[in-house]
């Protein structure tokens, strides 16, 4: 509907949306972008919260298109506590340079513990290959080695919300909210819930704060897109951004459409 997008990613808000769109959403590492108000502010119980966790960055048609958006929203900012300096590498440039042949890739399907449908994982692990017999990096299956931090992430959430505010708000709005936001607001403090499992693959790098990005990886049978997690280390915003371009130049997606919108002409 429009060439670029912000998205606020607390646990997987632009690589979710984006995975399930065909397009390609990247989070840039923890304070590339700025973000204020994000502390706890009274007056936005809900929308001044996740502070530790949030990260304002691109979604796009093209890598290229994110790169650019990225030179202009990236950079310091003396009101966000957790804002780091200017990047010392040009975004458009790291979009432009693709060759990652020797770089060695560890590859997870499910991080070790997490539910992933069967046509999910054939496609992903599909695309994955690329990386070998296309781009020459050397993969490797492998698993972070940590359990599963989903009651850790929830914690967090709970800790730097508002909630006396949003307690309120479900007292006057509580009939048109989601049921597991009220659920969740409204159980004593402690204990936790168990919305949605498909941030699985998303929110321990919300807790890391790593630059991740999702690539289009493909379409399920039924035509449904599936997107591919691109993760880089601590700052190294300017692999993953490199990794990619490269995917993309391997197995580009901007004029791939599914089946179903390929037939009605959309």
């Amino acid at each position: 509907m429009c060439p670029i997008a912000l998205g606020s990613d607390g646990g997987g808000s632009i690589r979710i949306p984006s995975a399930h769109c065909g397009l390609y959403g990247m989070k840039a590492s923890m304070g590339r972008v700025p973000l204020y108000p994000g502390t706890k502010d009274e007056r936005y119980p809900g929308v001044s919260s996740w502070e530790s966790l949030e990260h304002i960055g691109p979604m796009s048609r093209t890598v290229r298109d994110a790169a650019l958006m990225l030179s202009v929203i990236a950079g310091p900012d003396d009101r966000d506590r957790l804002s780091i300096p200017k990047v010392d590498f040009d975004w458009l440039e790291m979009a432009g340079r693709t060759d990652l042949k020797g770089c060695r890739v560890a590859y997870s399907p499910d991080w070790g513990y997490a539910a992933v449908d069967s046509e999910v994982r054939r496609v992903v692990g599909e695309a994955v290959r690329a990386f070998e017999t296309d781009l020459g990096c050397v993969v490797e299956e492998a698993h972070p080695g940590f359990d599963d931090p989903y009651a850790a992430f929830w914690g967090l959430v709970a800790l730097e919300s508002d909630l006396t505010g949003l307690r309120a708000l479900v007292a006057e709005h509580g009939h048109h909210m989601t049921p597991h936001l009220v659920e969740f607001i409204t159980r004593p403090c402690g204990r936790i819930v168990q919305p949605f499992q498909w941030l699985a693959f998303t929110f321990p790098l919300n807790m890391t704060g790593q630059p991740a990005a999702t690539v289009p990886a493909g379409f399920t049978r039924d035509g449904l897109p599936v997107g591919l997690q691109i993760i880089g280390r601590h700052l190294d915003d300017a692999l993953v951004l490199r990794a990619s371009a490269a995917f993309e130049q391997a197995r580009p997606w901007a004029d791939q459409w599914p089946a179903l919108l390929a037939e009605k002409g959309l």
